[in-house]
């Protein structure tokens, strides 16, 4: 790789989704947004004009996905913590200093 290139990459601005993708991959962010989001559910639920037994079952409902959710998310940052620790730029670098080592030990 060029320095030209390097120094291209390096330079380049990150969007603000990138940023937000970025900041999620960290699981102590998306349990605290998994709480969020059923506090949110829960609390717009319990205000809303219905019966009693439905706004039950779907607090219970959103609970139980939110949890599988989150148990899921930390099971694979438990199992492979690459998994949420790398983005796109890592597996790219990873990938051309193996390829680096890999003519390094050709020559």
């Amino acid at each position: 790789m060029t320095p030209l290139h390097d120094s291209m990459a390096t330079r380049r601005k990150k969007s603000v989704m990138e940023k937000i993708l970025e900041a999620l991959r960290n699981p102590t962010i998306f349990n605290g947004l998994g709480v969020i989001s059923y506090l949110w559910i829960s609390l717009s639920a319990i205000h809303t004009e219905s019966w009693p037994v439905p706004k039950i079952v779907f607090i219970a409902a959103s609970m139980a996905l939110i949890a599988l959710i989150v148990a899921w998310l930390n099971y694979f940052a438990w199992k492979n913590p690459r998994f949420l620790a790398y983005g796109p730029e890592e597996y790219i670098r990873e990938s051309e200093l193996e390829h680096e080592r890999r003519m390094a030990g050709k020559n």
